[in-house]
């Protein structure tokens, strides 16, 4: 027997019905995924006066975030001022910044002692989540909101500092609006042993250099979000320049362009050795003012491919020697590690059966290390100008 409101059809007429039903579903899918593409892209800033009611809302959703720290005999400090900073809003998604200070105006001491934490806070549900590796940013400041991806709520780009009452970096980082999990989180970044200041929550953009502490003179940054050429999404473009001294008092600069841009969801990196880029950089990044000193350089100042992978292979090697009296110490059989541990990075390298590292020298001469592998050192010679070359090795 035929169950009530079943009734038999023709088999065409049924698949005419079943192919008109898959396509009602099919559209009803992608109906709901733009709708959602659509607002996800509906960012927006919320404003205590003009937003007052879900202003209101968040305020109490948050009352216990927002609650004073109480006085206590350790020695960690008090906040007795937290409040919301910002409220960014996708869908019923919203990003809220909780600003936390020693007072409401903290003595001048105590100016410093400020942090920002970072929330993904559900309308709906009113569900808090902590953004996983943004409780504690110091001295929060929102800088822009960024497109990196053409569909989907922009990227909200700040800096904050590493520590406090340290020797702290200062680090650009970004939080994004996850769609599938309708949460905000930190965007990952992609570490880099190259170049040391990009991590996997940014990208150091200043550095308080302790002097003394170790051999880094000075470490400055251009960055910021362009839209370059040939791109259909924003990326951010930074030129870096470190300058460390030698043992004889001798300044060296590593000069490194870079590019970073979203694949796979996390920021990867770029470095960038064509000149004529490096020149179209370091341009937007400085505008029109020009001001900063780095927007002075010439762009063939920036690393080359060579000394980019010299920086790769040995990134934490010590500053170069720039005289031959350091290569006239080896004998017997050692490495090219020993070479780099006791003179520092060279400055190109290459070979196919046989290997070579160069070292330039202050006196305008170049050493180069022949090895077999990087275990096995076959030669150092030094030339001078005149091409004159001869053997350093203290057993030849």
């Amino acid at each position: 027997m035929t169950p009530p409101n079943h009734f038999p059809c023709a088999p065409r007429a049924c698949s005419r019905h079943a192919t008109t039903l898959l396509a009602t579903i099919l559209f009803s899918l992608i109906s709901v995924a733009q709708a959602r593409a659509q607002s996800s892209n509906n960012f927006r800033w919320l404003s205590p006066t003009a937003d007052a009611s879900i202003w209101a809302k968040t305020q109490d959703a948050f009352k216990n975030e927002l609650r004073p720290d109480t006085a206590n005999s350790t020695s960690r400090t008090v906040y007795t001022y937290k409040f919301i900073e910002r409220v960014g809003l996708v869908d019923q998604s919203a990003m809220v910044i909780i600003g936390h200070k020693t007072a409401k105006v903290p003595q001048k001491e105590d100016e410093g002692e400020r942090f920002s934490s970072a929330f993904s806070f559900d309308m709906e549900t009113g569900a808090i989540a902590k953004i996983e590796r943004a409780e504690e940013l110091w001295h929060w400041k929102f800088k822009r909101l960024a497109q990196f991806e053409s569909n989907g709520a922009p990227d909200v780009v700040f800096t904050y500092l590493s520590c406090w009452e340290c020797e702290p970096s200062e680090v650009l980082s970004t939080i994004h609006y996850d769609a599938t999990r309708r949460q905000w989180a930190m965007r990952e970044w992609q570490a880099d042993k190259m170049i040391w200041w990009t991590g996997r929550d940014g990208m150091v953009v200043d550095a308080d250099i302790l002097e003394g502490a170790d051999d880094t003179a000075s470490f400055a940054c251009l960055y910021g979000v362009l839209d370059l050429r040939g791109t259909h999404a924003q990326n951010i473009a930074s030129r870096c320049r470190e300058l460390t001294e030698t043992s004889n008092s001798k300044t060296i600069a590593i000069d490194v362009t870079a590019l970073y841009f979203l694949e796979e969801g996390r920021m990867k990196i770029k470095p960038v050795t064509n000149l004529r880029q490096v020149a179209e950089i370091t341009a937007k990044l400085c505008g029109p003012e020009r001001s900063d000193l780095l927007c002075k350089l010439p762009p063939d100042s920036t690393y080359n491919s060579p000394q980019l992978t010299m920086l790769g292979m040995f990134p934490t090697a010590r500053n170069t020697r720039r005289d031959a009296q350091c290569f006239r110490a080896f004998h017997g059989d050692f490495s090219v590690y020993t070479v780099v541990d006791k003179c520092g990075r060279p400055d190109v390298g290459g070979g196919t059966t046989v290997g070579f590292l160069e070292y330039h020298l202050e006196d305008g001469s170049k050493v180069t290390i022949h090895w077999k592998d990087m275990q096995h050192v076959l030669d150092v010679l030094q030339s001078d100008k005149s091409g004159k070359i001869t053997t350093l090795l203290a057993s030849k």
